[in-house]
């Protein structure tokens, strides 16, 4: 039987190709005739991001497309392979430092900015307390992990006014490759930028409000 999540990884994959293909789509609904060779691609996929819940399904898929741009099509096969996770590990590299005006950066920092919120409120802190906060038994700030799995991103640490991470050089080169480059190169970007800026300090006053009334 065809779970939840396998029905919705089989349309995920559907609408990202056929709009690759700049081609129209209709979501499947009936899986009763699905081939059992999709259904073990299915299930390695349902596994894997069941292991790894902070992947975005749709940014999986959309990936490949996106680092390879003569691509059209590629079974479901392939992202069970090493190199969608490795198109996967490229493209969100890419998308650090995309123009913080677009509506997609505009999208993530607002679904970076309500997962901060969440975690704020299940751990009972403020926004200043986030910066520093520990989880139990780690050495490093929740958000340096939370910025490696990308829940947050760059452009988040700069609209929360985050201070220069005070972690070892070496420590955020090895988790992130670049990370002072990356930091200062978004930092100028969402300095310079003219939606985001005044969408993340609008948001910010509305986070820094609701947190306070919370605790």
């Amino acid at each position: 039987m065809i779970s939840e999540l396998q029905k919705y990884i089989y349309n995920i994959h559907l609408a990202v190709t056929r709009r690759s293909q700049n081609l129209p789509y209709k979501l499947k609904k009936d899986f009763s005739n699905i081939s059992e060779d999709v259904e073990v691609e299915l299930t390695k996929l349902a596994t894997f991001f069941e292991k790894h819940k902070h992947i975005d399904i749709e940014d999986f898929f959309k990936a490949p497309f996106k680092i390879h741009s003569d691509e059209t099509y590629l079974e479901l096969n392939f992202f069970n392979s090493l190199k969608a996770v490795k198109c996967y590990s490229t493209y969100m590299k890419l998308l650090e430092t995309e123009d913080p005006d677009s509506s997609e950066s505009l999208i993530r920092l607002q679904k970076s900015l309500k997962f901060v919120m969440d975690f704020c409120k299940e751990h009972g802190i403020s926004l200043e307390e986030y910066v520093s906060f520990l989880n139990e038994g780690d050495t490093l700030p929740a958000y340096i992990n939370h910025l490696k799995i990308h829940n947050i991103n760059f452009y988040t640490l700069h609209t929360l006014t985050f201070p220069k991470p005070d972690v070892e050089s070496d420590i955020l080169n090895f988790i992130f490759g670049d990370f002072w480059k990356t930091f200062q190169t978004t930092r100028n970007k969402y300095q310079c930028s003219k939606r985001m800026k005044i969408f993340g300090e609008q948001a910010k006053t509305k986070l820094t409000t609701k947190l306070t009334k919370l605790n």
